[in-house]
């Protein structure tokens, strides 16, 4: 009687087709940019492919007899599709897979939901339309079952269930079985990143270094405060102070023909062919700024801190007003908080301007900085997002690269890469706009008197990838085109730099040198001066890991670029050594580490 109810019970063997061919292309489509063992990563994704496709049809034949359920579980495999769908995509564009996307949307929950959309640069248009497609094809893959299985059964296809549990186990046993531990393969974590169920295959050759040791001791606010109200703040000049941080700014990108202003004004002051940033994301690496520490326990600052940070705490200490003018939300991860105060205790004027357009809003900062320049003793932070994303500039700006694309199309870039110097064109032509807007303010405060005694320092939270490693944009990779910033000082007194590699942490320790003639901020600060004697050995960077802390870091320490994971467990700090490279990108075979090059995480 069993067996008899069984033979009756068709396969909509054309819609499951269809569904195995569509996950094969989004399976196997990134097994073509593998140079080896491309039949090896092609065998294992279409196994997964053939996996799910099984595990989808012995669900459905379990529930069929039970209407709603069966409803239910159909709705379920289409958002499931749709998820290979968009994690497909992200994969394309950014290297990264959907998780990806959810901790920076949902980092801090859902009550930061809508900031962080549009802070990261997905907008709520954009949003709409994610949102819209989710439904529609949710829907039309609904529909296209139940025509596909009408379609089935004028020629239906029968199967025993016990035939199809035994072809399920047996390739699960068969995927499960690590084949790619049997072969060297070159970067083999990143490939692996591409297949659906990675869990399948770990990793078994990772170098692993256990320290009896904790990381640095977290520092408390009430004993840095004290620390700050200790020091002299007697000095003698105050000068104007500007920090202009621009929105994912490359460094290689500043020369004559894309920026002559910027490109001029970093060959008459102190500028370094070693700067990183030390975070491929914007919160990690404003908090790197302002606080002048590594951002690996970010977490705990922003959780208990509620007065600011220690950089502005210092600089009121030494009678400065503060003026923030910022083209973006601030509130993304919550940085005004961390960085200002709980109700921005620590500044004294603060516009945050909302237009629409990114270019609008940068020359609002501008017009700001001039409406609201005192003769002394202010810090202007300007906070420029141009070179964001959508890479815009004054309708009136006359463009000097060509062709350009009229907008980003992330679809079409996650399948062709053939229009991409249309792209960078608009990227090249968003900084070219704002050099005309830093060459307007630098006449300006020259025609004022006011740019000699002045201190300027202009820099940028990360970098911008354009598929030089695989990704497009940035806080998916730690490398040179992520990392590789800006940092340029103009400094009303001279003194000659001794650090050749500085990055973000630095900038503030290096004002207050500036200012006090002294470097005594050990103390308080993770940063060393430019001009200090005791630098730090090491430059850390840290990746994207929405709302928590980093896991994954970037140690550049003299020739070398080890990366790796962190994680603690009690009273030891656990390094997974993913990779060391030369400084030119070149792994090295020897990966025996001394211990100093991961010190710098320890107490």
């Amino acid at each position: 009687m069993v067996k008899s109810i069984i033979k009756k019970n068709n396969i909509n063997y054309i819609f499951f087709f269809i569904l195995l061919s569509i996950l094969n292309i989004f399976n196997i489509a990134h097994t073509l940019k593998i140079e080896n063992n491309k039949i090896l990563f092609f065998f294992h994704s279409f196994s997964q492919s053939f996996l799910e496709t099984t595990l989808f049809i012995i669900i459905l034949s379990i529930v069929k007899s039970y209407s709603k359920l069966y409803k239910l579980s159909i709705f379920i495999i289409s958002f499931i599709l749709l998820i290979h769908l968009f994690n497909f995509l992200l994969l394309s564009l950014i290297d990264e897979n959907i998780s990806y996307l959810i901790k920076i949307l949902f980092g801090n929950g859902i009550k930061d939901f809508l900031t962080n959309t549009k802070a990261s640069g997905i907008g709520y248009f954009n949003l709409l339309i994610i949102i819209s497609m989710i439904i529609f094809l949710s829907i039309s893959i609904f529909f296209i079952y139940h025509i596909t299985d009408k379609l089935s059964k004028k020629k239906p296809f029968y199967f025993k269930k016990n035939h199809l549990y035994l072809s399920f186990f047996l390739l699960f046993a068969l995927i499960s079985f690590d084949l790619l531990s049997f072969f060297k393969i070159k970067d083999i974590e990143s490939y692996k990143k591409h297949l659906s169920y990675n869990f399948f295959y770990p990793s078994k050759n990772k170098k692993i270094i256990v320290i009896n040791s904790n990381l640095k001791n977290l520092k408390k606010e009430e004993e840095i405060n004290k620390l700050i109200n200790k020091k002299n703040s007697t000095i003698t000049i105050r000068p104007n102070i500007y920090l202009f941080i621009i929105e994912s700014f490359r460094k290689d990108f500043i020369n004559k023909q894309v920026a002559p202003t910027l490109s001029k004004f970093k060959k008459e002051n102190i500028y370094f062919h070693t700067s990183f940033s030390n975070a491929n994301c914007t919160h990690l690496s404003w908090f790197s700024i302002f606080y002048s520490y590594l951002p690996n326990q970010w977490n705990y600052y922003k959780n208990y801190w509620e007065k600011g940070s220690p950089t502005l705490k210092l600089l009121k200490h030494l009678k400065y007003k503060i003026n923030i003018f910022s083209s973006s939300d601030l509130k993304f991860f919550q940085m005004d908080k961390i960085i200002f105060g709980k109700n921005k205790n620590l500044v004294d004027k603060y516009i945050n301007f909302t237009d629409n357009k990114c270019w609008i809003r940068d020359e609002k900062v501008f017009q700001a900085l001039k409406n609201n320049i005192n003769p002394k003793n202010t810090l202007y932070v300007a906070f420029l997002d141009s070179t964001h994303s959508e890479y815009e500039w004054n309708e009136n700006h006359k463009i000097k690269f060509t062709p350009i694309s009229n907008s980003i199309n992330y679809l079409t870039l996650s399948f062709s890469k053939k229009n991409l110097n249309l792209l960078k064109n608009r990227y090249r032509n968003s900084i070219n706009y704002l050099d005309t807007l830093f060459k307007n303010f630098f006449d300006y405060l020259k025609k004022n008197n006011l740019y000699d005694d002045a201190i300027i320092i202009i820099t940028s939270d990360h970098g911008e990838e354009f598929f030089e490693e695989g990704s497009l944009f940035h806080g998916s990779h730690l490398n040179q085109y992520q990392l590789n910033i800006p940092i340029i000082y103009k400094l009303p007194n001279k003194m000659d730099k001794i650090k050749e590699k500085t990055s973000l942490i630095d900038i503030f320790p290096t004002i207050f040198h500036s200012l006090t003639k002294k470097e005594d901020f050990y103390d308080i600060f993770d940063g060393r001066s430019i001009f200090s004697n005791n630098e730090n050995p090491f430059l850390i960077s840290a990746s994207q890991n929405g709302g928590k802390n980093p896991k994954t870091f970037l140690i550049l320490h003299k020739n070398k670029k080890i990366l790796t994971k962190i994680k603690k467990k009690q009273d030891k700090t656990i390094f997974e050594i993913i990779s060391v490279k030369d400084s030119s990108g070149k792994e090295l075979k020897d990966k025996k580490l001394n211990q100093k090059y991961l010190k710098a995480f320890l107490k």
